[in-house]
């Protein structure tokens, strides 16, 4: 594909998600905790990676089924990548996590409570930590890291048909790299993410097995 197509393409993408993302930061759901935490003592609450203590709304869950087959197609990319793939009651064991990658043990566990859609989509977000965080990797700081796995997971679901904006807009809201200080600077971040993340997504369409191929879940 040409250079300056795929620049257009991924353009499109970035713009987007950033609408879907900034929908979410509008909404009125999220503009009361804006007002709740608005001195800047406290925003540090808002950019914290830890779960815990953020008080954004939480993220909701995609539901249905995996049509596609895409947890088993997708958990054969991790085998050829050298990770094992389980599903587990407790990610990286803790019971409220939809997932979880250990690089030293090469081993990526996804929450088997979720819905099946939700299951792939989840591994989806857990490889692309596999491609682009691992030890051999410069360590980024866990927002970014966040922002760049859920963005290529949006736009590689988006390939295969799959759109996963009822849970990727609000999680790239709640903990993408979207917000400094007090200003929300989310179509900077979100359009940088794109151009780094395109060439993961891409070598995941590349190799990705086809339908009916992959293990059944």
């Amino acid at each position: 594909m040409a250079t300056a197509v795929m620049n257009d393409q991924l353009t499109v993408q970035a713009a987007v998600l950033s609408a879907g993302v900034g929908a979410v930061l509008r909404s009125a759901e999220y503009q009361q905790v804006f007002c709740a935490y608005a001195a800047p003592a406290s925003w540090h609450l808002l950019d914290s990676p830890e779960r815990e203590v953020n008080p954004l709304p939480a993220v909701p869950k995609l539901e249905g089924p995996d049509t596609a087959g895409l947890f088993g197609r997708l958990a054969g990319v991790a085998g050829q990548l050298g990770y094992s793939v389980g599903l587990v009651a407790a990610p990286g064991g803790r019971p409220g996590y939809n997932g979880a990658t250990s690089h030293e043990l090469r081993v990526v566990q996804v929450n088997r409570a979720l819905a099946p859609l939700q299951r792939a989509k989840t591994l989806g977000h857990e490889l692309t930590h596999v491609i682009l965080h691992g030890p051999a990797v410069p360590r980024l700081a866990p927002c970014v890291r966040e922002l760049q796995a859920e963005t290529c997971c949006w736009m590689l679901f988006g390939q295969l048909g799959t759109d996963t904006g009822a849970f990727s807009y609000p999680y790239i809201a709640k903990y993408g790299a979207v917000r400094t200080g007090t200003v929300l600077y989310h179509e900077q971040a979100i359009s940088a993410a794109v151009q780094e993340v395109a060439p993961a997504a891409g070598w995941i369409m590349s190799v990705l097995p086809a339908a009916g191929a992959g293990m059944a879940r």
